[in-house]
């Protein structure tokens, strides 16, 4: 999955996006657009962007995403528990970019 999304080009852009805004963490999609993979950036709703994401629950049902993309502000690319979850719960990989360290990571679930 990962190449895939590097085909298309996908990371410089969704890091140029993330890097917007240090203090908080970005969120957004990526989805299929008949065979064009296309990242999204959505508002990060949570009650505290500074250490969480939050994505509208509509957008997930609007777009169906094949991964859900967010940065991690201070911390390694590596997911944490609530990532690993979420995750798992909605069957979507989540493909985290470390600010600070400048790196993604993939989490996919491979037992779904």
């Amino acid at each position: 999955m990962l190449e895939l999304i590097k085909s298309h080009g996908l990371l410089p852009l969704i890091k140029n996006e993330f890097c917007e805004d240090l203090n908080k963490e970005s969120c957004g999609i990526i989805y299929k657009d008949n065979k064009t993979l296309r990242f999204l950036k959505v508002e990060n709703i949570s009650r505290s962007p500074e250490n969480h994401f939050l994505i509208d629950s509509s957008i997930i049902i609007d777009y169906d995403p094949i991964v859900i993309v967010h940065s991690h502000t201070r911390s390694c690319s590596t997911p944490s528990e609530i990532d690993i979850a979420a995750s798992d719960e909605l069957c979507i990989p989540y493909l985290i970019y470390s600010i600070r360290f400048d790196e993604f990571y993939l989490y996919e679930n491979i037992s779904v």
